[in-house]
C-alpha cells in the first residue's frame, strides 16, 4: 500500500487532530482566535502524515500565509 502515513502514527491520530483543527475553525465565529489554533492544527496534521518532514510543514505555513496576505487584500 502506497501511502504517505507515518506506520508509527496511526490514522486515529491525524483523524483526530483533523477534527480538533475543524472544531477550532468552526469556533472561530464566535471567537477569531480560534482560527490561529486552527492553522496550527493543520500544521500538525501535516506533520503527523509525512512523518515530521519539515520540507512538507513549510509547504503548508507558506500556503497558509500566502492566502492570508490575499484575504487581507480583498478588504
Amino acid at each position: 500500500m502506497n501511502c504517505p502515513f507515518s506506520l508509527k502514527f496511526s490514522i486515529t491520530s491525524v483523524r483526530l487532530t483533523f477534527f480538533e483543527g475543524i472544531g477550532h475553525a468552526v469556533a472561530s465565529g464566535h471567537m477569531k482566535e480560534h482560527s490561529m489554533v486552527a492553522s496550527d492544527y493543520a500544521i500538525k496534521v501535516i506533520d503527523l502524515m509525512y512523518d515530521n518532514d519539515l520540507e512538507k510543514v513549510t509547504e503548508e505555513r507558506l500556503w497558509q500565509l500566502e492566502k492570508l496576505k490575499e484575504i487581507s487584500l480583498l478588504k
